[in-house]
């Protein structure tokens, strides 16, 4: 029978598991600012379909998207 001490691993794990709840918390409250800025802006602002401004303010929406849902898989 072989025994081995697992203490330092749950630690580490623990230590793992709690860095990235934190670190996800902390990066959900900025893009929820962005987010609803964002949305604030469009509704003050209709940019002409087609033009430059309104693909770079699609582009930001589809990337903020995407990071909402890369923090949501953590």
């Amino acid at each position: 029978m072989v025994m081995r001490d697992v203490t330092t691993q749950r630690e580490f794990d623990k230590m793992r598991s709690d860095f990235v709840l934190r670190a996800s918390h902390e990066l959900r409250t900025p893009i929820t600012s962005i987010r609803m800025g964002l949305g604030m802006l469009a509704e003050k602002i209709q940019f002409p379909p087609g033009s430059r401004d309104d693909e770079l303010y699609q582009t930001v929406q589809q990337e903020l998207a995407r990071m909402v849902s890369l923090l949501a898989d953590l």
